[in-house]
Parts: structure tokens; C-alpha cells; sequence
């Protein structure tokens, strides 16, 4: 990702973000879709965290950064453990 300058004008924002976008994988693609939608769609994102514990947003921080480092466990698998497990 290019570090932005500090007096970018919109247009140049614009073009670096669609070449930044463009430049993604599909499965990515729709992550950075998500995100833009819920940023857009939201009047505050600091709201969402106010009655959430310190320790929580830490818990949840960290499991961002291990699904970014592509350390996560594939929802499949997962489901197909906990099924198996419980004989569902």
C-alpha cells in the first residue's frame, strides 16, 4: 500500500485508492466491500465501541492481525470439527 502524502488532493486520493482497490484478489475485494459499506453506513464508529471492555477490543484487535497474517481457521474445517463433535 503507497503511503499517502500529506497534501493529496481529492482526485489524487481517489486514483490512489481505485489503484489500490483494483490491485486486489477477489476475496479481498469483497473485505475491503464490507468495510467501506459498514464506514459509509455508519454516523459514528466510535459508538460501536463505548460499552465494549478494553480487554474485548484487545481480544478482537488481536484476532484481526492473525487473520490478516493468514493464521485464522478455515470456517469449514471448523464447523466440520464442532459437528462431528457434537453429532450434529
Amino acid at each position: 500500500m503507497q503511503k499517502t502524502k500529506p497534501h493529496m488532493t481529492t482526485a489524487n486520493l481517489k486514483t490512489n485508492l481505485f489503484r489500490e482497490i483494483d490491485a486486489l484478489d477477489h476475496i479481498r475485494l469483497k473485505e475491503v466491500y464490507g468495510l467501506m459499506l459498514n464506514y459509509i453506513n455508519k454516523s459514528s464508529d466510535s459508538d460501536t465501541w463505548i460499552d465494549v471492555p478494553d480487554e474485548h477490543i484487545q481480544g478482537i484487535e488481536a484476532a484481526i492481525s492473525q487473520l490478516n497474517a493468514e493464521q485464522g481457521t478455515n470456517h469449514t474445517e471448523l464447523m466440520q470439527k464442532y459437528r462431528m463433535k457434537y453429532h450434529q
